[in-house]
Parts: structure tokens; sequence; C-alpha cells
């Protein structure tokens, strides 16, 4: 398979499950960041790489871009795709930010033929995607 080159790939970094966590998206032709946020507070991996992938998604329709938005994460994605999430994350004040944003994505996903805007991403197939943090150990 060839590695996609238009669209927008989306990931997160999370200090910590749960932890301080950012997400951004990057432009698959020019490799610039078009988005980056910190969601304040605790926040888990799962939510951090689901709010991403609908931020995504937002700026693909936006910006009127042609491809997809392509996360590496299947939790993200199947999310997306039931337009529901399954967090375990405790409710606690510490944690209010990661719901606000795990509400604010589930409000944001498309409508109609929500499930054309998105992709998975292999990393075994095309290398680490383009909007990873480098965290890895």
């Amino acid at each position: 398979m060839e590695r996609p080159s238009k669209g927008i790939a989306v990931d997160c970094g999370c200090r910590g499950n749960p932890g301080k966590a950012e997400y951004r998206g990057v432009d698959l032709e020019t490799g610039k960041v078009l988005f980056e946020y910190k969601i304040p507070g605790l926040c888990t991996n799962n939510i951090a790489e689901f709010a991403a992938l609908v931020e995504g998604v937002k700026w693909l329709i936006l910006l009127q871009k042609e491809g997809k938005v392509y996360s590496d994460s299947q939790t993200a994605l199947s999310w997306y795709k039931n337009k529901a999430h399954k967090s375990k994350l405790e409710k606690t004040g510490s944690t209010q930010n990661a719901f606000l944003a795990l509400a604010k994505a589930l409000r944001h996903i498309p409508i109609m033929n929500h499930r054309k805007y998105v992709e998975f991403w292999s990393n075994k197939l095309y290398g680490e995607i383009p909007a990873d943090y480098n965290r890895k150990k």
C-alpha cells in the first residue's frame, strides 16, 4: 500500500494515563501543523486521540481538503464510527476538562456520511504517523 499523501494526520501526546494531554493535526502534503491543543488537567490518551480525530474532521471540511483524517488509534476510530465513547475515566475536578473535550467532540461529529472522513493509519505499513509527538520509549 502507498503511504497517504493527502489529508490530515492526527495524534496526541500524553504524559501519564491519565495525565497531561495535548493533540495536533498535521497537513500530510506540507507537513504544517494545522492545529494543536492542550487539554487542561488530567486526560486519557483515548480521549485526546478521539478529540484530535474529530478536530481533524472539522479542519478537513473547513479547508475543503482532499484526502481523509488519519489516526493510528483504533479506539478513537471506533468511538468516532459509533458516535459514542467507552471511557472509564473517573469524573473529578481534575478531569472535568477531559469530559468537556469528549462532549465537544461527540457534538461535532458530522451528521451525514461521517465515516467517509476517517481512516486508520497503520504505523506498520507507513511508518510513524506524522503528527506523532515522538515520546515513545
